[in-house]
């Protein structure tokens, strides 16, 4: 059987791993900022786009945190 993270790129598999370890719930920001000082080198932007494609393959919670706030966590 393979695993679900086979499909994934590099960097879609660190911030899902990342995401994982975390085992709470983090802004897109905050994970940004943190995936860039364990040295990953992706925009903001990019954070966004991997958390998009995590949501639709259904291995990452969207969870509506108020107003314009949204904070994601590992579904697995």
């Amino acid at each position: 059987m393979r695993d679900i993270t086979d499909t994934l790129n590099v960097m879609e598999r660190t911030v899902y791993l990342y995401l994982c370890d975390y085992g709470k719930e983090i802004d897109a920001e905050t994970l940004w900022l943190e995936l860039k000082k364990s040295g990953a080198a992706l925009s903001i932007g990019s954070v966004y786009l991997k958390l998009k494609k995590l949501e639709n393959e259904g291995l990452v919670l969207r969870i509506h945190a108020g107003g314009r706030k949204f904070v994601y966590k590992c579904k697995v």
